[in-house]
Formats: structure tokens, C-alpha cells, sequence
């Protein structure tokens, strides 16, 4: 049943906007949550970077590799 399947896989979305100073907090605190419900869902985090113009892209390619993130 599709409706059950993506019920255990839930996406979190998350904009994001020149966020080099707060996205390891940001993250520290999402992983938190993430990894006390992952024994009954599978997470997938999208992050959609608009225009950053700082350090953001990078630390979380470096830091988080597995994460899927799009260019607006």
C-alpha cells in the first residue's frame, strides 16, 4: 500500500539561506530527533539552498554526504 510505505519515510524539507553559522546546530538538533525515531522510520532531509552566497553548500557536502540538496 503506497500511502502505508511513505508513511514510514518521511522527507523533511528545509530551506536554507547563507546558513554557514547555524547549520551544524540546525543539524545537531534535526539528527537528534531523526535518530531517536529511526528504529520506525527512514528519514530522507532535502535541503533547498537559495542563492546562498556564504559557506553553506560546502560544509554540508563535507559534513553530511549522503544529504540531497537542490539549487534554486
Amino acid at each position: 500500500d503506497y500511502l502505508a510505505d511513505t508513511a514510514k519515510h518521511p522527507g523533511i524539507v528545509s530551506p536554507v539561506y547563507n546558513e554557514e553559522e547555524i547549520i551544524g546546530d540546525f543539524n545537531s538538533a534535526l539528527f537528534s530527533v531523526i535518530d531517536s525515531l529511526k528504529h520506525k522510520y527512514q528519514f530522507e532531509v532535502i535541503y533547498v539552498l537559495d542563492k546562498s552566497t556564504d559557506n553553506t553548500l560546502n560544509i554540508l557536502r563535507l559534513s553530511y554526504r549522503w544529504v540531497k540538496w537542490s539549487m534554486q
